[in-house]
């Protein structure tokens, strides 16, 4: 399942942290032959920071520009990648509308029970922490919901507190869900196909779908 890069269009893969882009993104690069691309490592390598820091330096929303930059100077600069795109970057609905002109956009579905398992696994940042930004990008109301969420010691019960919690969790999901969907061309079970059935249905999508 060769493909060429010099007439070939980009795959991109998008989805929540933990839903196995990296992992995937270079097994497909690796059966057409396209170049791997991972805009959170460029970015990184390029700063000489961690993710962390550069989000401090940068904020969140600066971290998000950085990274689409990097993402469509390289989309401009060679053509036949398969590129991870973070959450983040798919908040600008104008860098949405350029990547699915130059590729096709795969959203990676994974259930959230299963990524924040991965992530406890991994001992890395709970979801709901880490995307706090994403979310009050997405509703003002779900960041207000985070923000009490948060705030300890306000007289709260337990069980008022898991209440928020759970809520919280179902609107992140529906809003998240309706945004990553908009933004793909296909949409890959990554919980329930294993590697090389997902890679092998990326692969094939993307050259029905070619537009180059």
């Amino acid at each position: 399942m060769k493909m060429s890069s010099s007439n070939s269009c980009n795959i991109f893969l998008i989805g929540y942290p933990g839903a196995g882009k990296t992992t995937l993104g270079k097994l497909v690069a690796e059966k057409t032959g396209l170049n791997f691309f991972d805009g959170s490592v460029e970015l990184m390598h390029r700063q000489k920071m961690n993710s962390s820091d550069i989000k401090y330096v940068y904020g969140q929303s600066g971290y998000g520009d950085l990274i689409r930059k990097i993402i469509l100077d390289t989309v401009n600069s060679t053509r036949g990648n398969v590129i991870t795109v973070p959450l983040t970057a798919i908040l600008d609905p104008a860098f949405c509308g350029l990547i699915r002109e130059t590729g096709t956009v795969f959203y990676l579905f994974v259930p959230q029970s299963v990524i924040e398992q991965r992530k406890t696994d991994r001992k890395q940042v709970p979801l709901m922490k880490k995307c706090y930004f994403v979310l009050r990008r997405l509703r003002s109301h779900l960041y207000s919901l985070w923000l009490k969420q948060t705030v300890k010691g306000k007289g709260k019960s337990e069980y008022e507190e898991r209440k928020t919690v759970r809520k919280l969790r179902n609107l992140v999901e529906h809003e998240s869900e309706l945004l990553f969907r908009q933004v793909a061309s296909h949409t890959i079970d990554n919980a329930e196909l294993n590697l090389e059935q997902a890679a092998d249905r990326i692969i094939k999508m993307a050259n029905a779908g070619r537009k180059c």
